[in-house]
């Protein structure tokens, strides 16, 4: 900040000047506060958050909120939208680098977030990375590279798909399920977030194959592909991030809050967990699709593992439950509820 002297302009004081420079500057100050603070809050006006931090237009969409906020506060945003107030500053609080954790998360709101960015990538991001990509191939002579990078990507978009999809239809179905009191032994988000993948490797494996392969002039549609291929990279690694800090803790804490309320209601409860417990999540998982007659390749192809991988935890299934054959490990899995006697494919 400038300073001037006083001394230079002794007249200041008499024509109200002064006082008029100090009002501006008290003015300018308050805006400025918000980004001295290390919390944004909720008296703080979202027009000032969203100019201190440009970035977090991307939060609106995904909590259902709409422009036209004019100078409201976040807590009257999110009163008139029906925005658990308290979540949405966790975000956008995460996602700016400043305090988030003194706010207390609603996982329902928290959840619906995040499907909201589930869209967002796999709806507009993604494909309009590919729309530009193919525009700025089809503008200059095809190349060899740049087929390359178009299927690469492809496989990409695919991947993405099956890796949101599965939080969609599993990992969030359960929260939810959690959050209104049903808790099953069958999962649990531990094992889940130990594999948890942000899903962002390979879109910096297809900005190095440009970097170092595409060498094409001229072409500034493969250089705004490039740019939202690294902005889309940031994005999904700050998804997958919010997701292992605040999403996974919250619901590792509730499952034990629900699993000591179901102990402390039935004290039989401990002596009557399956034994299927000294299975991991991955080997139920696996277990499950053996009992469903895949073969180790079907299975490997299937859970995206190697096939060395499959053969490992098929082994290490056998000796835990001394069981050696496919019929056996089914006949154990209905047992123990790893699965449904209907979910069984006869020959």
């Amino acid at each position: 900040m400038h300073f001037f002297n006083i001394k230079k302009y002794p007249n200041l004081w008499d024509c109200g000047t002064f006082s008029l420079i100090v009002t501006l500057l008290r003015e300018n100050l308050q805006k400025n506060m918000i980004k001295d603070n290390n919390t944004y809050t909720r008296q703080d006006t979202l027009r000032d958050i969203i100019e201190d931090n440009n970035r977090l237009l991307i939060v609106l969409n995904r909590f259902d909120i709409s422009l036209g906020f004019g100078d409201s506060t976040v807590e009257e945003v999110c009163k008139q939208n029906e925005v658990h107030t308290d979540t949405f500053l966790a975000v956008i609080n995460y996602i700016a680098g400043k305090n988030w954790e003194n706010y207390h998360v609603s996982l329902m709101s928290l959840v619906g977030y995040l499907r909201k960015s589930h869209i967002h990538f796999i709806n507009f991001s993604l494909p309009n990375i590919k729309r530009t990509l193919i525009e700025g191939i089809h503008g200059i002579e095809t190349s060899e590279i740049s087929m390359v990078i178009l299927k690469f990507y492809d496989t990409y978009i695919e991947e993405v798909k099956n890796h949101m999809g599965y939080e969609d239809t599993v990992i969030f179905s359960y929260v939810e399920n959690l959050v209104n009191g049903d808790i099953t032994d069958k999962f649990n988000i531990t094992d889940f977030s130990m594999r948890h993948d942000h899903m962002a490797g390979k879109l910096n494996d297809l900005k190095e194959l440009f970097i170092y392969k595409y060498t094409q002039k001229n072409n500034e549609m493969i250089n705004s592909a490039l740019l939202e291929l690294m902005l889309c990279g940031r994005d999904l690694i700050q998804h997958c991030e919010m997701e292992n800090k605040i999403l996974f803790p919250e619901v590792i804490r509730l499952e034990k809050e629900l699993k000591n309320r179901l102990e402390s209601e039935d004290s039989d409860t401990e002596e009557e967990i399956s034994d299927s417990e000294v299975l991991t999540y991955r080997e139920k998982e696996i277990l499950r699709e053996i009992a469903q007659g895949l073969s180790t390749k079907e299975i490997a192809d299937k859970i995206h593992l190697s096939f060395h991988t499959i053969t490992t935890y098929r082994k290490n299934i056998s000796e835990k439950l001394n069981i050696h054959s496919v019929a056996g490990m089914t006949v154990y899995a209905i047992l123990h509820h790893i699965i449904d006697l209907n979910e069984i494919k006869l020959p």
